[in-house]
């Protein structure tokens, strides 16, 4: 039940990365962040209905927290093309 939240995560981390790369960092985060808490709050209706429902809920809070498209958000044009090899 603990590893449900990391199977969803470790999913969906390309394809966060190349969506906040394609429309932005900053709407991918936002949009992310705002999903993670709307699931958060499902969770405990989730587990009155079924435990299974539960874990569902869990990778879904996992596959919307895209975190590693946080680098983006701060970096300017320069310090971008810095980074890139």
């Amino acid at each position: 039940m603990l590893a449900a939240y990391y199977y969803g995560y470790v999913a969906t981390q390309l394809m966060g990365g190349r969506l906040s790369e394609t429309i932005g960092a900053k709407m991918v985060y936002g949009t992310g962040i705002m999903l993670s808490g709307v699931f958060t709050l499902m969770g405990p209706v989730a587990v009155r209905a079924k435990f299974y429902a539960f874990i569902a809920i869990r990778v879904l809070t996992g596959a919307a927290s895209v975190w590693p498209n946080i680098q983006e958000v701060g970096m300017t044009r320069n310090k971008k093309s810095e980074w890139k090899m």
